[in-house]
């Protein structure tokens, strides 16, 4: 049986750990992104994924030990944080962050530190006892000036390391068949998903230059259904343009995305 798929119920493969006020909007990133990827049943963050009115220490905790891998965003603060009385919040055994670290270590979850912002690895002696395994762990960084690099990079090694990763995005991959996927003079689009349900994508030209696409309003869907969206190129200069909306057949134009409907 495959142990991210069992009766029906999908468990997540990816744990978001983060600190709130340090590194939060890169979990936020990171779970956009890797959801869009591989599927938002396959990405764990919290404040996405726990359903209103579960019990959450025994939800997280259990979404820890059932993933494949823990994503560790670590900024800047992330070990200088401190509470109200002006302590590491990371020396307090009850703190989040350091008990799904914890957790995962104990239950052979591999660790990824994400560095964010310039963030250094910390180093064992800072760190409890409990978790001080983290320095060991190898990481990679996640930079607003290379951000499209560093996320397919992430991307593409988290795939490796999971066959049920790696199956979900082969599934997700956009195909010219499909009608999510088209070419049109020097641009070729990718990204959106075959179901629709993205939540990004890039488009680039014949220089490989990327740039992201923002939707805006609600999520499309290609069987032509309600939930249209509107699509909005932001290219290397900072411009922003729209791309067409148009129903349920894409648009083949230079510059354009048809956002299927």
């Amino acid at each position: 049986m495959t142990r991210g798929v069992s009766c029906g119920v999908v468990t997540p493969r990816v744990f978001i750990n983060y600190r709130t006020g340090d590194g939060h909007s890169y979990g936020a990133l990171l779970y956009t992104d890797l959801s869009w990827y591989f599927g938002p049943d396959l990405v764990f963050l919290d404040c996405e994924s726990i359903p209103a009115g579960a019990e959450f220490p025994a939800e997280l905790l259990s979404r820890v030990r059932g993933c494949r891998v823990l994503l560790a965003v670590i900024g800047p603060a992330w070990l200088t944080a401190v509470d109200a009385a002006g302590r590491r919040r990371i020396d307090d055994p009850a703190d989040w962050v350091r008990r799904e670290l914890a957790e995962a270590f104990a239950a052979g979850v591999t660790v990824v530190p994400v560095l964010a912002d310039g963030a250094a690895p910390p180093a064992s002696s800072d760190l409890p006892a409990e978790i001080a395994w983290l320095s060991r762990c190898q990481g990679r960084r996640l930079r607003y000036q290379d951000v499209t690099a560093d996320l397919a990079r992430l991307r593409a090694e988290l795939a490796a390391v999971d066959s049920v990763l790696a199956e979900a995005a082969r599934r997700r991959l956009p195909t010219p068949a499909g009608g999510c996927c088209c070419a049109a003079g020097n641009v070729a689009v990718h990204g959106a998903v075959a179901d629709g349900s993205g939540g990004g994508a890039a488009w680039a030209d014949r220089s490989g230059r990327r740039a992201a696409l923002h939707r805006l309003g609600g999520v499309g869907r290609s069987d032509g259904g309600a939930g249209r969206g509107r699509w909005l190129r932001q290219d290397d200069g900072g411009s922003r343009g729209r791309l067409a909306s148009a129903g349920a057949r894409p648009v083949h134009r230079r510059g354009a995305l048809g956002h299927l409907g």
